[in-house]
């Protein structure tokens, strides 16, 4: 299960929501990029989904320009993808 992280707001007047990986039929993430407004975040639990979630990012840039994520680490063995632009 995935813990509950607080993750720092950068505008404080725009409440920022958490959203979930899904996963598709085949088994694949289905990343919640295109719904993700500046400031909102996904949590993930292993360093893998962090690196799948970077490569995911790569193919979106070259689709939807403009949008920009960054994928870090909060505490130990917790990552979290926040979308700043």
């Amino acid at each position: 299960m995935l813990r509950d992280v607080e993750v720092q707001n950068p505008d404080p007047v725009i409440k920022a929501r958490q959203f979930h990986v899904s996963h598709s039929a085949a088994g694949r993430n289905k990343f919640p990029f295109r719904k993700m407004l500046i400031g909102d975040y996904f949590v993930m639990e292993t360093l893998t989904e962090a690196r799948q979630a970077r490569c995911a990012l790569q193919s979106f840039y070259k689709r939807i320009p403009g949008r920009r994520f960054m994928v870090r680490q909060k505490d130990d063995g917790v990552w979290y993808c926040r979308r700043y632009k």
